[in-house]
């Protein structure tokens, strides 16, 4: 997949591509980036670095079962990664997969989650992914509404985290946005990922 470079509706110019191998050395730092808040979201933990296998988990990946994406800009002529967003198939269930997101805190509330969000609901359907699956702790209300926009329903509830399911083939995450110009960066890049 060739990166698409496209600007947010609030000026931010941004490139998504897939993750590679090469991107293990901006995960550590981009764990360091997250708050305490974010990190626990994400992986139900305060720690604020990552082991050697999770780095290879996150980084080696077949871009088929274990799909990543990463979203990155250009600040003092040094990229930066800012978001990154993941599926991974289920073994027991081929058409569903566990969905995940992180936006570097910094760079939260514009628009760099939904863009990953598109992409891979655009790649999932490709490969005949009908449901992702997320885990999402049960504090995150403004979240919750906007999946539940979405058609998401809660299928299990655990000490505090909810366990919900995504439709992908009906999701339109385009539908959220009744601005133009938010319209149409995510339209373009929903457009990109079709294959």
């Amino acid at each position: 997949m060739q990166p698409i470079s496209c600007t947010l509706p609030d000026g931010l110019e941004v490139t998504i591509r897939s993750v590679t191998p090469d991107d293990r050395e901006h995960f550590p730092a981009g764990m360091r980036a997250l708050s305490a808040r974010s990190r626990y979201h994400r992986f139900n933990t305060y720690r604020n670095n990552l082991t050697e296998a999770q780095i290879r988990y996150l980084t080696e990946i077949d871009q088929v079962n274990h799909v990543a994406l990463c979203v990155s800009c250009t600040t003092d002529a040094e990229e930066i990664g800012i978001g990154v967003g993941r599926f991974v198939r289920q073994p027991a269930n081929k058409q569903q997969a566990e969905l995940a997101l992180t936006v570097i805190d910094a760079y939260q509330k514009q628009g760099v989650g939904t863009l990953l969000m598109a992409a891979l609901c655009r790649l999932a359907s490709a490969q005949n992914i009908s449901t992702f699956t997320l885990r999402i702790h049960a504090n995150r209300f403004a979240l919750i509404k906007r999946l539940a926009a979405l058609d998401a329903r809660v299928v299990a509830h655990q000490q505090g985290v909810l366990e919900m399911e995504l439709p992908v083939v009906k999701q339109d995450i385009l539908q959220l946005y009744t601005s133009p110009q938010a319209h149409q960066v995510y339209q373009q890049v929903y457009q990109a990922f079709s294959v």
